[in-house]
């Protein structure tokens, strides 16, 4: 029995080129991040080979396009810095921080019922 061939998506080497410069990367660092060589970023932007999906989607969410999942409309990052729909930019070091409020806020939640102090 054959197995029905999916429709191959095309990934256009234009918009992965201008996300590349968006992100601020040369030829080099965008090849180095993606694990591939110099040559093969450079046959991915003339046309000369198809970009892999993965490639295409990192190279754009690098480029500052917004974030795959739903849950994520209105969020983009741009050059290692997350902004959120009403344009606030986040630092990685702020979300570090952040995540460890929320942990002691947790943390403080379970003690306070554990205890009845609340």
């Amino acid at each position: 029995m054959r197995t029905k061939k999916t429709k191959r998506r095309w990934n256009d080497p234009e918009i992965f080129y201008v996300a590349r410069r968006r992100a601020g990367l040369d030829v080099a660092q965008a090849a180095q991040m993606l694990n591939v060589t110099a040559k093969t970023l450079r046959n991915w932007e003339n046309g000369s080979s198809s970009i892999p999906y993965a490639a295409f989607r990192l190279m754009r969410l690098f480029g500052g396009h917004s974030l795959v999942h739903k849950a994520w409309e209105g969020w983009s990052l741009n050059k290692g810095v997350l902004y959120s729909p009403v344009g606030r930019a986040f630092e990685p070091y702020q979300l570090t921080y952040l995540s460890n409020y929320l942990w002691m806020v947790r943390i403080t939640a379970i003690v306070t019922d554990q205890n009845g102090l609340s």
